[in-house]
């Protein structure tokens, strides 16, 4: 190229003087900003791997706890049939006579509302002496699974030398899968 092209065109010799500069700095801040993003965007997925160990601990040691109140099915038997049958021997150990038991469950496929657990409702009606009302609802509360009793209702039958209760109970039996 010719010197004299840029003698006389003042316009061009800056251009050609201040071009290659000014894109030396416009691409040497945005590499610098690149790699500023990148760095604090590698510490913070760093910090995140540095906390999981811990969390997955904790979350291990929940998983613990809960495992005692945790309703595990057996097998392909159903919840509600493991629940009732539970119910029913608890009452022929205590020596309560069942009259009606039932277990309402969420329709098929319905997820319980967000934030709650899914949990069958169990009633059971029927009859015994006191000892043994008292009795059933300490061996359903007790006897594995987180149980709650939404409802427990018991009228004496008739006075008599062994005096009869007659008692109506509503368990909720959270399910908690494991």
């Amino acid at each position: 190229m010719d010197v004299a092209v840029f003698m006389r065109s003042r316009r061009r010799l800056w251009t050609w003087l201040v071009l290659p500069a000014a894109l030396t700095v416009v691409v040497h801040v945005s590499i610098r900003a690149y790699v500023a993003h990148t760095a604090r965007g590698f510490l913070r997925r760093q910090a995140m791997a540095a906390s999981l160990p811990p969390m997955e601990e904790k979350l291990r040691a929940v998983r613990n706890g809960l495992r005692k109140f945790a309703f595990v099915s057996e097998g392909d038997i159903e919840p509600a049939e493991l629940v009732k049958s539970r119910v029913a021997r608890a009452a022929q150990q205590v020596g309560f006579a069942v009259n009606t038991l039932s277990i309402d469950r969420p329709a098929a496929g319905t997820p319980p509302p967000k934030g709650q657990i899914p949990y069958l409702l169990v009633h059971v009606a029927g009859e015994g002496p006191l000892a043994s009302v008292i009795q059933l609802l300490n061996d359903v509360q007790s006897g594995g699974g987180l149980v709650a009793v939404d409802a427990a209702t018991v009228r004496l039958i008739g006075l008599t030398e062994a005096p009869q209760y007659n008692g109506e109970f509503a368990f909720r039996y959270y399910m908690i899968e494991m």
